[in-house]
């Protein structure tokens, strides 16, 4: 209301659902089940510090991004989430790369990690979210406690004594040095992130991923636009290869941006397929020099999750106080190798279909909350594809019958109402939020 008030129309409100445990089926649930617009996200910082500190296989990334799907209603997704790589209750990750995950490696490898993650919450979907410092190559001892530096020069000896990333400076040095390598990037990274809308709201369109270490590619794509960007991320030691199939056949692509030296160019053939080379710890991203052809015909879709009067049983489980209900997966794939939207809309006791999300790249899927369904209501559902080039399609299921089974009691025993208190010692320790470790009184 104050933003209306003031003439801002568009007024942007995130929440902080600090939660590293339970994954996108629970942290979804205050964006989908709940009104928040959106929520950081805190699972992020855990797949971008597997990918760029710990050397994770590049199909976890993909299998994280893939549960994006949790996200998506009619009026949000994943994109909109801002995410992270260091902030001030988790560390930095420069802490992470140099205390835990890379304690043996050279300040260069150090660097080049830390611009692998940054440039990962660039590039992919999300809002990147800068902790300050970072910039600077800041890193601290760890925890909420001590990732708080002073960008001023220090007097805390606790600080002053980190060796920070990419520079020979301190926090007892002023830390506002534009020419950090980090910070050079990140100003590279920002350029290309605004003058390219597909980087930042594109479709991301996943396209090459493996068992280990390696080539982490995908697609970004503007709906409007519909030109096709290439990205990838490489997080071994050595240079690798990756060939892969795009929507842009017999098209070259030109160098936006890389880290670690890219060629300038790289042109698809006939079936769309191209190979990118990518640097160790490097980055690389290409723009097609043509749009996306367009598709003569519509493509097929088929709902694969469900059947007509199928009767789906949904489970509960409490997590840190939450009753958590499964929702329905309403999956459908698409044929033919397109650029496709499919929206997906659910119609209750037989009435009018309702929207209730729109997923932009493969797997398609939403999950449909059952909880303010009325008692013994079935739902039927419609997968509408569109393919952007003025195509339609659809494949409906009907008469679905979802059943809930009974909530586990909370934590801590019994259905009586109860509360957890966190307190203040009087020592002044008020326990580490950061491994759920408080200082804890139950109230049953």
């Amino acid at each position: 209301a104050a933003a209306e008030a003031a003439g801002i129309g568009h007024f942007f409100a995130f929440g902080e659902v600090f939660d590293q445990q339970h994954g996108p089926r629970f942290s979804s649930e205050f964006s989908t089940r709940g009104q928040l617009q959106s929520a950081i996200d805190f699972t992020f910082q855990i797949a971008a510090r597997d990918f760029a500190s710990q050397d994770g296989a590049t199909n976890t990334l993909r299998e994280f991004f893939e549960a994006d799907d949790y996200y998506t209603d009619a009026d949000s997704n994943a994109y909109a989430m801002p995410t992270f790589v260091g902030n001030h209750d988790m560390g930095r990750i420069g802490y992470f790369l140099q205390h835990v995950d890379q304690p043996t490696a050279d300040d260069s490898e150090l660097l080049a990690r830390s611009k692998l993650a940054q440039a990962l919450m660039y590039f992919t979907r999300g809002q990147p979210v800068i902790y300050y410092g970072d910039e600077q190559g800041f890193t601290g001892d760890g925890g909420d406690k001590l990732a708080r530096q002073d960008m001023m020069p220090s007097l805390v000896a606790e600080y002053n004594d980190d060796d920070l990333i990419g520079t020979s400076a301190t926090t007892a040095d002023d830390n506002f040095d534009a020419t950090h390598p980090i910070y050079q990037a990140l100003a590279d990274y920002g350029a290309a992130y605004s003058d390219h809308p597909a980087l930042r709201t594109g479709a991301q369109i996943h396209r090459h991923s493996q068992a280990g270490p390696g080539i982490y590619a995908f697609s970004r794509i503007d709906r409007t636009e519909q030109i096709e960007y290439l990205v990838a991320f490489n997080n071994a030691t050595a240079a690798a290869q990756a060939t892969f199939r795009t929507f842009s056949p017999d098209t070259t692509f030109s160098l936006v941006i890389s880290e670690g030296g890219a060629p300038a160019a790289l042109t698809a053939d006939g079936s769309g397929e191209v190979t990118m080379n990518v640097a160790p710890f490097g980055l690389a991203v290409y723009r097609a020099d043509a749009p996306i052809p367009a598709n003569p015909t519509a493509p097929g879709i088929t709902i694969t999750s469900l059947t007509d009067g199928q009767e789906v049983t949904l489970g509960v489980e409490n997590l840190d106080g939450h009753d958590v209900v499964d929702r329905i997966e309403v999956a459908a794939d698409v044929t033919g190798n397109v650029f496709a939207e499919v929206t997906f809309a659910a119609s209750i006791n037989g009435g009018d279909y309702t929207p209730i999300g729109t997923d932009d790249n493969p797997p398609y899927r939403v999950f449909y909350p059952v909880t303010d369904l009325p008692d013994g209501a079935t739902v039927s559902f419609k997968a509408i594809v569109d393919d952007l080039s003025g195509n339609l399609n659809a494949d409906k299921v009907t008469d679905i019958v979802p059943t809930v089974e009974s909530p586990e009691p909370p934590v801590g025993g019994g259905d009586e109402p109860y509360a957890v208190i966190h307190y203040l010692r009087d020592d002044g320790d008020y326990g580490d939020h950061t491994t759920g470790d408080y200082n804890d009184y139950w109230l049953g």
